[in-house]
């Protein structure tokens, strides 16, 4: 098309909110975007594990693991929520992808556990590349119960076009 276009990006903004202003522009630019956030969470010791997740709303979850190898109950009580949330998570085992496909913040708050003493760490989240491949610009985070409690992934935006594009940054 050969069209210009141009977007304001405010600080702090979401994938999601940058993927609807570019795509606010797509029928004259000719380019799509498209948003989505990724994590890994991991959890240290068995016991029950409780949480507020929020991604397009927000929802306590609680779940009890027999082992910090099998996140399984974990996962279906993410899941379970995903309604309120907008977060679905994949896995079995050791690790959970958590996945908000709309590409809002996923945030992990008040983060605590029966099974790990007060002031030790809970669990560990990193975000995650869009492909959900480890990216190694992010370092992984422990969430530690009473203390640092919470995190947020953000997204990121793939942008796509049948024509040749760049985009540039002022």
């Amino acid at each position: 098309l050969g069209s210009v276009g141009s977007i304001t990006v405010a600080a702090g903004s979401t994938a999601e909110s940058v993927a609807t202003l570019a795509n606010a522009q797509t029928g004259s630019t000719g380019v799509q975007a498209t948003a989505i956030t990724k994590g890994a969470l991991t959890i240290t010791d068995a016991g029950t594990v409780s949480f507020t997740l929020a991604g397009s709303g927000s929802q306590s979850i609680s779940a009890t693991l027999s082992s910090a190898s099998d996140l399984t109950s974990l996962r279906d009580e993410i899941n379970g929520s995903s309604g309120q949330t907008g977060v679905t998570a994949t896995g079995t085992g050791a690790t959970l992808e958590l996945t908000s496909a709309t590409g809002k913040d996923i945030k992990i708050t008040n983060m605590a556990s029966t099974g790990t003493a007060a002031s030790a760490t809970v669990g560990t989240v990193r975000a995650l590349k869009s492909d959900g491949t480890t990216d190694a610009t992010q370092t992984a985070v422990n969430l530690v119960e009473n203390a640092n409690d919470s995190a947020t992934f953000g997204g990121s935006v793939t942008f796509d076009s049948n024509s040749a594009f760049s985009i540039t940054s002022s």
